[in-house]
């Protein structure tokens, strides 16, 4: 007996398995083809839940697949929208340090107008206390 992923197989079957999986290469080389194997997992156009690339982060921003990008997410290669839009409008690669920010707070509004461009992360953390501040302020003198 043969243990494989928590199954045991006796010595014919694994023969039976081998000379099947053998012809089923002889007979369909194209399913098999090293090139099909490689691309098989990045061909998404076929798939049930494939979207075209757009996908919405667990945090509202809207992402679209950019594999070679600088900020593509390690785990799936998808870029925040807004950062592409604010590249594009800047005609340049955003640096390492800069950071996005929604002015209407809508993090799916990603129009030119809407984006600002923060220079590091305390100046984006400061613009989000003077935005909550201000609202404050509006509450309690109402």
């Amino acid at each position: 007996m043969v243990y494989i992923k928590g199954h045991s197989f006796s010595s014919e079957t694994l023969k039976k398995i081998s000379e099947t999986q053998k012809k089923n290469w002889r007979e369909h080389p194209e399913k098999y083809s090293a090139r099909n194997m490689a691309t098989s997992k990045r061909m998404k156009g076929n798939k049930w839940n494939w979207r075209g690339g757009i996908i919405k982060h667990s945090q509202g921003y809207i992402c679209i697949l950019q594999r070679n990008h600088p900020r593509a997410y390690m785990g799936n290669g998808y870029v925040k929208r807004a950062v592409l839009i604010a590249e594009k409008f800047l005609g340049r690669p955003l640096m390492s340090n800069e950071y996005i920010h929604h002015i209407n707070q809508n993090r799916e509004d990603d129009r030119p107008e809407n984006l600002y461009v923060c220079q590091n992360r305390s100046e984006h953390i400061k613009i989000h206390k003077r935005k909550s501040i201000v609202f404050s302020n509006l509450i309690l003198n109402k």
